[in-house]
């Protein structure tokens, strides 16, 4: 059995500006074109810090674009952000512990225990950089009590749900 630490934290944002949460997003893929619709689920991300891997949380909802420049989120979004020890973390068991036991409404901090004896920490921090520039890892969901992440972003268009896979992604 290993040991290892997943430290969460979770960002509050506040803004003078409030754009209505569901509104459209505009997502560039690499190939130029774009697509309007709101993006769907928990979106994840991933950057590298120099002990681990970062695992950043946000609802499809929340985005306002994805381009060149990197995941443009509403302000006020609720932003997570897992940090690990581990540089090889596979995200989705924190990330089921992320969707059983949401933060706090309100910020605040909170343990949470793994399966292989890590920990989870929850607590409130600052703003957030907008936009982000870490690599898009795909949608995280629930199924059959155990989650998954799929490398694909769903988006609802007013043609119906397109899905893209994160290779056709820009690069930023």
């Amino acid at each position: 059995m290993t040991n290892r630490t997943l430290n969460v934290v979770v960002l509050w944002t506040v803004a003078a500006i409030v754009v209505p949460a569901g509104h459209a997003a505009k997502i560039t893929r690499k190939n130029g074109q774009s697509v309007e619709g709101k993006a769907s689920g928990l979106v994840v991300l991933r950057g590298d810090n120099e002990k681990g891997a970062t695992f950043i949380i946000l609802n499809g909802e929340d985005i306002t674009a994805l381009d060149g420049a990197g995941v443009h989120f509403r302000p006020g979004s609720v932003v997570g952000v897992l940090i690990s020890t581990e540089p090889k973390t596979d995200p989705a068991e924190a990330l089921e512990i992320w969707t059983t036991y949401p933060p706090p409404p309100g910020g605040g901090l909170w343990l949470k225990g793994t399966r292989d004896g890590g920990i989870i920490t929850m607590a409130k921090r600052g703003k957030e950089e907008n936009p982000l520039r870490n690599k898009v890892l795909g949608t995280f969901e629930m199924a059959e009590e155990k989650g998954r992440l799929i490398p694909k972003l769903g988006v609802e268009t007013s043609q119906g749900v397109l899905t893209l896979a994160v290779q056709d992604l820009p690069d930023y």
